[in-house]
């Protein structure tokens, strides 16, 4: 990797080339030419070529499980409570840390992030012949994969409903059929590569939009974060039977 040092800064010159018929040019900044590079780790996010997400799913998982790794050894107090709380305040904001920039969408990716709250469980809770889906009822948790849906479906609807400063054509086109349907249908394009599926997948799009017209006459979000606790924690249930 080449660096050049200006007074007591480092800069670190690093070039990604997006895109298959990218033509891949040589960029060159004060007479050194920058290095490509097939990933790059940018304010906590490993970026990639291919634009998706295993190696930051990867180095998130890994992070998460060291710290369950320092809790279990060093914090004597083994009491539910206060095991819980450490999760959620030392671990949990590892996997979930900018998490709408590199939202996992591969099964492999999405299980390798839920195995660290498993984990987790199985410290707080010491009762082995609890099922996962056991676990989490009694702890009170979601899984990892509603916990990043129910953020989605809040940010749709906030954005519909005008609580942010966003229009909705920004992300959306409306649908035009003139089908049955609510006020609020939109139309659901086509999706052929895997970077559009983690830019809008389409699973978000549509479930964004039932959740927005069963809560059309609420007047504030908060209304529909309560409800979407109780809704996605049966919906978990039902998953993990």
């Amino acid at each position: 990797m080449i660096g050049r040092l200006t007074g007591k800064c480092y800069l670190i010159l690093v070039s990604l080339h997006f895109g298959y018929s990218n033509v891949k040019s040589t960029y060159k900044l004060g007479g050194d030419i920058v290095k490509v590079e097939d990933e790059e780790k940018d304010l906590g996010i490993v970026v990639t070529r291919a634009l998706n997400s295993i190696s930051q799913c990867a180095a998130a998982a890994k992070s998460a499980n060291k710290t369950l790794g320092m809790i279990s050894r060093t914090f004597v107090n083994r009491d539910k409570k206060v095991r819980l709380r450490l999760y959620q305040t030392l671990v949990r904001p590892k996997v979930e840390y900018c998490v709408q920039a590199w939202r996992p969408y591969l099964r492999k990716n999405i299980d390798l992030l839920e195995e660290v709250q498993k984990r987790a469980t199985r410290l707080i809770i010491k009762d082995r012949g609890l099922t996962y889906g056991e676990r989490l009822t009694r702890l009170g948790l979601t899984t990892l994969e509603t916990r990043r849906l129910r953020g989605d479906l809040i940010e749709v609807f906030k954005i519909f409903k005008g609580f942010d400063d966003v229009k909705p054509t920004d992300f959306f086109t409306m649908s035009s059929t003139g089908l049955r349907g609510h006020e609020l249908k939109l139309y659901k394009p086509q999706i052929h590569l895997d970077i559009r599926k983690i830019v809008l997948p389409s699973e978000l799009l549509m479930s964004g939009i039932d959740c927005l017209s069963h809560y059309c006459t609420v007047v504030h979000y908060q209304h529909l974060k309560s409800d979407l606790i109780v809704i996605l924690r049966i919906e978990d249930m039902i998953k993990l039977l």
